[in-house]
């Protein structure tokens, strides 16, 4: 999580001849296909195949609230690790990369492509430094454009070079690891929950085994584990209205996914966060 040559958190990167992601029921995995068809089968891109292609860039946005909170749930755990760390240290171990990334593609001049199909929902530009790189193309959603990004990215950069790492630190209890006794303070659910939003699967045959790590050695405890993950492994039943729907339920729900916030790694605090704002939208929009 915290190494070196950490991924972008904005974007989604697709390097040209590496594995094909295989998920493809997800929007920009059948948009990715369908470009990539679209570059080295239509006559007007024959100048701009694959073959002539370094990667495919897929902008992402968060919103800067979210992403305050998650600099706010991650700084504690960042210091947790690296109790003697100042704020260079965080934001270039943490977000250099990312950093690089946002100001390069700042500085760059896009040429608008168009798009492999209007329904899409999104549209291609791409970026070539003849005398460095082959093409790089960036993908991005319909209602937006290049300027958006670029004074979005401008927005993160100084949110991030702006966080007051020392205050959020000096407001941390403990800085201890974890004891036997604090694991324990886990909830079946939240358990569940963490294992769903890292993408680690709970299945019959090891349930009994992650529970008893957690300090849950009864009988039933790894198939209370395996019922908990396969229910909040739906979306819809983390971000749904509950049943039945009532004001204390949906407000326990907003709880339960809060109360794992602070035990996630970046990419699954981000899918958390989201779908926490949905749920608190739902709740100010009904109550």
């Amino acid at each position: 999580m915290f190494g070196p040559g950490n991924p972008n958190f904005f974007t989604s990167e697709y390097v040209i001849g590496t594995t094909f992601p295989k998920d493809f029921n997800l929007d920009e995995v059948k948009m990715l296909k369908s470009w990539l068809e679209f570059k080295d089968k239509d006559w007007g891109m024959k100048n701009y195949r694959t073959a002539e292609t370094q990667c495919i860039v897929i902008l992402h946005h968060i919103d800067l609230d979210t992403l305050r909170e998650i600099l706010h749930d991650l700084i504690p755990i960042y210091n947790k690790k690296y109790p003697y760390s100042e704020k260079s240290d965080f934001i270039k171990h943490v977000f250099g990369e990312t950093l690089i990334s946002l100001e390069n593609f700042i500085g760059r001049n896009f040429t608008y492509y168009g798009s492999s199909n209007e329904s899409s929902g999104y549209i291609c530009f791409y970026y070539n430094d003849k005398y460095k790189y082959p093409i790089i193309d960036y993908i991005l959603e319909q209602s937006k454009d290049v300027d958006f990004y670029k004074q979005y990215y401008s927005s993160v950069i100084e949110l991030i070079q702006s966080i007051d790492y020392n205050t959020i630190v000096s407001n941390i209890s403990a800085t201890h690891e974890y004891s036997k006794e604090e694991v324990n303070k886990l909830k079946i659910p939240e358990i569940a929950l963490i294992h769903v939003y890292e993408g680690i699967p709970i299945t019959r045959h090891n349930s009994s085994e992650i529970a008893a790590k957690y300090g849950y050695t009864a009988n039933n405890s790894g198939e209370g584990l395996f019922q908990d993950y396969t229910y909040y492994k739906s979306s819809a039943n983390r971000k749904g209205k509950p049943n039945p729907f009532s004001q204390r339920k949906l407000l326990n729900k907003i709880r339960l996914l809060e109360s794992v916030t602070t035990r996630l790694t970046i990419n699954a605090l981000t899918r958390a966060r989201d779908e926490i704002k949905i749920l608190k939208t739902l709740f100010d929009s009904e109550f």
